[in-house]
């Protein structure tokens, strides 16, 4: 029974437990882990106690809980305890692990454990690569990212989209964006099969750089590449224009989107607001927060901020208090 119910929260927690590494998890999925992970544990604990054997999958499961949790060490605990079990760690639990590691900075740690796999004859997947190279990134180690890349490309390990996704992300946030820009070339050369997110990375590091002209043309060249912008794109695109001082240009990309079915969001709206605010125009302003209201978005702590920076350059700021709109109290989740 015992056995049973363990391996039924093994299963609740089933892919996403186990392929974190290579997924988002939400917040939301965070925390039932997190939730259960206490019991889970347990719930081993008394598993060993009456002699029934864990299978890896559970370690594996509560491994991730735990990462998630920022628990490394009991992670790592668990993780270690395995070394003595009949199949030992898999390739699962080395990316799991890995994947605990580079969340928290701790790059040292990971490209440890890829070692021992190495030694150990454990095959690294394309995930446990995609990993290492959103760690490296993230610590701001872009020269050794490029040198693991390399080597894949040596090795002739096969990459994936993610793979290729991440390295082009990575090398814009770390303001590589022309060397972003030449990889993106060379992909096109290959006639490979491009993702919006990295149109998304790309844009974002050309507008962010000043590339706005190139960031543009990416922009509109969606279509040839069989792809729509979705809301991130918009909103990215947006920010460079507002950025620039070209604010008709980005009021008029909303109403695209609108037009186009993508609907904005508070990070849309937020972003414009900001540009309308700098630029004291009130009337502007007041028209985004109304359609807010229309599309039932409530404000956060960033619509609040442009707002009390608007009136507090607005003599007349009392009558501009009337014209905002009211939102709907919000009941708490």
């Amino acid at each position: 029974m015992v056995a049973k119910t363990t391996l039924c929260f093994a299963s609740a927690a089933n892919g996403a437990a186990l392929s974190s590494s290579s997924s988002k998890s939400t917040p939301k999925d965070a925390l039932c882990k997190v939730e259960k992970l206490e019991e889970a544990n347990a719930l081993l604990d008394l598993m060993i106690q009456r002699g029934v054997d864990p299978d890896i999958f559970t370690y594996n499961t509560l491994m991730d809980g735990y990462c998630l949790a920022g628990k490394l060490d009991v992670a790592r605990d668990l993780f270690v305890s395995m070394q003595s079990k009949e199949n030992g760690q898999n390739a699962i639990s080395y990316n799991i692990m890995i994947n605990g590691y580079c969340k928290y900075w701790k790059v040292e740690e990971a490209m440890s454990l890829y070692m021992e796999m190495i030694c150990k004859r454990i095959r690294p997947t394309v995930i446990t690569y995609n990993t290492l190279l959103t760690g490296f990134f993230q610590a701001g180690k872009v020269e050794e990212a490029r040198e693991l890349f390399g080597k894949l490309q040596v090795d002739n390990i096969t990459l994936n989209s993610c793979t290729y996704n991440t390295f082009v992300d990575g090398l814009c946030k770390n303001g590589y964006v022309s060397e972003a820009l030449e990889l993106f070339h060379k992909l096109e050369n290959c006639e490979f099969e491009f993702s919006i997110e990295m149109f998304n990375s790309l844009i974002d590091g050309l507008c962010k750089t000043g590339k706005l002209k190139t960031a543009w043309e990416l922009f509109y060249g969606l279509p040839n590449k069989g792809l729509a912008p979705t809301v991130v794109t918009y909103s990215i695109m947006i920010h460079g224009l507002c950025k620039e001082g070209q604010l008709e240009k980005a009021n008029d990309l909303l109403i695209e989107m609108e037009e186009k079915d993508c609907s904005p969001n508070v990070v849309t709206f937020n972003t414009l607001m900001h540009g309308f605010s700098q630029n004291n125009e009130t009337q502007k302003m007041v028209e985004l927060l109304q359609k807010m209201v229309e599309k039932n978005l409530s404000p956060d702590a960033s619509t609040i901020s442009a707002v009390v920076d608007l009136l507090s350059k607005d003599e007349a700021y009392h009558e501009t208090l009337k014209l905002l709109p009211t939102f709907p109290v919000q009941e708490p989740k």
